[in-house]
């Protein structure tokens, strides 16, 4: 009997047993199938995510060709002072290297401030291509920054630059003219000295850098490929996401590094291979392009025995206690600086200045003194006029200008 109760206990713990597997390999079946439901569901989310990123991005690009985009607002900016924007200000440019240039005869508001563009297409006052004897005439070329980028016009730098000079001079008459546009990069720079600053006899020319001239503006960019399954558009949002919030929690950018358009670190190597850039402006890009731009520069510098003045506000430890190299911005500027050397034009770095500025007013803030307002880099009023201060200085402590003794002896 007690074989016969042993094998029925067996037997029931068998069918148990078995009953136990079951239960479990359903409860595995069950949990895999929530599982293959979440992951197909987390899937099928970002796949529509990432559509509706690619969606965003269509509908907000202009893929109008360049030359469409440039002259479709030109009926408009011709009318009275109303609110422009670059398109409005802007035309192509019948030098290919230039691209585009200042629309003539605008009228407007650009940047909340008033915008006049002359005859000439400069912003700045009529001046004769031809110059009248007894006046030394300087030239800048630049980009948003030396342009005037939402200041008043009397307040950008060459214009407190102008007046200063001729404040100093009793015999001679100074011009400085500025040929800046918006969104111009180092290479288009030396195409608008080469082409248009040459015509107006420069006595002395003056080249602003930034570190967004390594590159092109967005607009010359082709337009996204959207239907690519090389890159996913949610994960490049999510990465500039971590970097906003990255740079949030972080040291705030300094003035003048306009970040919407300075290329990024890992980018930078190989600029000139980024598909979404027309082929005919690869040559512009990168270090390569900057080298090969100041280069070009030189030769016509050098051709018509011009004095050329690069200048730059780079930051350097010893004057900023809170100075954090960033390898990729200053690595440009240092080439900036190593190259300009090398071709013998004149170099100048106003950071001195703005730091001078800061010690003699130890509640300013760099950002807010200094910059248009807290979410543009664009140099203000002050900016402007401690550049025009330092250049000044720098022309009259290395002999550039026609000043007669006694003005020299008033600086």
């Amino acid at each position: 009997m007690g074989a016969v109760l042993v094998r029925t206990r067996v037997g029931d713990c068998g069918t148990d047993c078995e009953s136990a597997r079951e239960i479990a390999s359903a409860d595995l079946r069950r949990f895999a199938l929530r599982l293959t439901l979440a992951l197909a569901s987390t899937i099928v989310t970002l796949l529509v995510v990432e559509g509706i990123v690619r969606l965003a991005h269509y509908l907000r690009e202009d893929r109008r060709s360049l030359e469409v985009q440039l002259q479709s607002s030109r009926a408009q900016a011709q009318s009275s002072m109303h609110d422009l924007d670059l398109g409005d200000i802007v035309q192509p440019s019948r030098h290919a290297g230039i691209v585009y240039e200042l629309r003539p005869n605008v009228r407007g508001r650009f940047m909340g401030q008033p915008v006049v563009i002359n005859s000439q297409g400069l912003h700045d006052y009529e001046y004769s291509r031809r110059k009248e004897p007894g006046t030394f005439r300087i030239v800048g070329v630049g980009d948003s920054s030396l342009f005037g980028w939402g200041v008043p016009f009397e307040d950008s730098g060459l214009k407190v630059l102008e007046r200063r000079l001729n404040e100093k001079s009793r015999a001679q008459k100074f011009e400085v003219i500025n040929f800046a546009v918006p969104g111009y990069n180092t290479a288009m720079e030396a195409e608008t000295f080469v082409q248009r600053c040459l015509e107006y006899a420069p006595d002395l020319v003056l080249l602003n850098f930034n570190t967004n001239d390594y590159d092109v503006p967005d607009f010359m960019r082709l337009p996204r490929d959207l239907a690519t399954l090389r890159k996913s558009y949610l994960v490049d949002l999510a990465y500039s996401v971590y970097q906003g919030v990255m740079g949030m929690a972080g040291r705030q950018p300094p003035p003048f590094d306009f970040r919407n358009r300075t290329t990024a670190l890992r980018q930078a190597a190989r600029l000139d291979e980024d598909p979404a850039l027309p082929n005919e402006y690869r040559y512009m890009v990168g270090a390569k392009g900057v080298v090969r731009a100041l280069e070009r520069l030189a030769g016509t510098a050098r051709e018509r025995a011009i004095p050329f003045v690069v200048f730059d506000v780079k930051g350097y430890p010893g004057l900023d206690s809170t100075y954090v190299r960033d390898e990729w911005r200053d690595g440009q500027r240092e080439l900036l600086e190593r190259e300009s050397r090398r071709l013998g034009f004149h170099f100048l770095n106003t950071y001195p200045y703005f730091i001078d500025y800061l010690n003699r007013h130890p509640n300013a803030n760099l950002r807010t003194v200094f910059a248009v307002s807290e979410t543009d880099g664009h140099p203000n009023t002050l900016a402007h006029s401690i550049n025009a201060e330092a250049i000044f200085n720098y022309l009259v402590a290395h002999q550039l200008l026609p000043l007669d003794k006694a003005s020299n002896r008033d600086h």
